[in-house]
């Protein structure tokens, strides 16, 4: 959930005031509990301070870690250093007492380091569960938050679709009236017309779903590449290869097709292969594909393409893919991995 300077500001008011709140209602019942003597300021503000850094600590520091099972043992460390912390300002408090009253005797409780520790123990419980609770409810807030953009997000998705449809159909329709008239004259003008009617009702069909079968997006892959041959007059290098089981694999629609839709635009396929693998193994799908570079680069590419994509697999993958694209001085490279249910 990110928060606008004007809602952080706000925020920040709301924390201050609530400290503030507490401690005239901390100080008021210190008063009432020593018979109108006022309490030491500095004693006061140090303690309040150990507490406050109790619970930003636990909210800011502990808890990301916490949450994130990868992260337990560095989460129990962090725990245990927020707790040294927290006794040396307690410790610091004794020291500036003792500074400042010569004369000043020492609490039994506070002499000897077991009896120390667990006297303030229950601070350690009582600011540190506040710090937990508020982690919780601004972690469920953003998931909220998240949820409902989602929300929105597939619904503006599926209203554009449905605008889409009408046009998407008649140019399918049309293509296919093209294709039966082309045949009179030129094969391979029909050809092409077929295969780019074959992209189209592809397009139509699977747009609404989420993920489809890996061999479903192969032959969308492979009329794609069947066209632009046919574009280039079969001067393009590609090699496209598949290995393994690849029938219990699903994958977000087109997902492959991107990847490849790149390198189409940004290789040079004449000179040198584009080297398209396709593999399943150990429940894992990769998908990874090398082509030489053009030496100049081409004005209009602004890589959204492939943001886009990243941002579509988190969406419907989540944590069960990466995706990692690396190039040196004459290839780019690119492998997706996608992990099976």
């Amino acid at each position: 959930m990110n928060l606008t300077n004007k809602e952080k500001i706000k925020e920040v008011l709301m924390h201050i005031s609530l400290w503030l709140i507490y401690l005239l209602l901390s100080s008021g019942m210190m008063i009432s509990i020593y018979n109108g003597i006022v309490p030491d300021i500095d004693d006061f503000l140090i303690l309040s301070s150990a507490k406050i850094f109790l619970v930003y600590s636990f909210y800011f520091i502990l808890f990301p870690h916490f949450w994130d099972k990868k992260e337990i043992i560095k989460g129990v460390f962090i725990l245990i250093t927020i707790i040294i912390v927290f006794y040396l300002i307690l410790y610091l408090r004794l020291w500036v007492t003792k500074i400042r009253f010569p004369n000043y005797q020492t609490p039994e409780y506070n002499k000897h380091l077991l009896s120390f520790l667990l006297t303030y123990i229950h601070h350690i419980i009582t600011f540190g569960s506040l710090g937990t609770l508020y982690w919780f409810y601004k972690h469920t807030q953003k998931q909220s938050q998240v949820k409902l953009a989602l929300e929105q997000r597939n619904h503006e998705i599926e209203v554009s679709f449905l605008k889409s449809q009408i046009n998407q159909h008649f140019i399918y329709n049309m293509l296919n009236m093209f294709y039966s008239n082309a045949m009179k004259y030129s094969d391979t003008l029909a050809e092409g017309i077929l295969s780019l009617s074959e992209l189209m009702r592809f397009s139509v069909s699977h747009e609404q779903k989420s993920l489809i079968a890996v061999s479903e997006e192969i032959k969308y892959v492979e009329s794609y590449i069947h066209l632009n041959q046919l574009r280039f007059n079969e001067k393009l290098l590609i090699n496209f290869k598949t290995e393994g089981d690849l029938s219990t694999y699903r994958i977000p629609h087109l997902c492959i097709l991107t990847l490849v839709e790149n390198a189409f635009k940004h290789g040079n396929l004449k000179l040198s292969p584009l080297d398209i693998l396709i593999k399943a193994e150990n429940n894992t799908l990769y998908v990874s594909l090398k082509n030489m570079t053009h030496t100049a680069k081409i004005s209009n590419s602004t890589g959204i393409g492939l943001e886009n994509l990243k941002r579509r697999l988190s969406l419907l993958l989540e944590n069960r893919f990466t995706l990692e694209t690396s190039a040196d001085e004459t290839f780019f490279y690119t492998v997706l991995t996608i992990k099976k249910l």
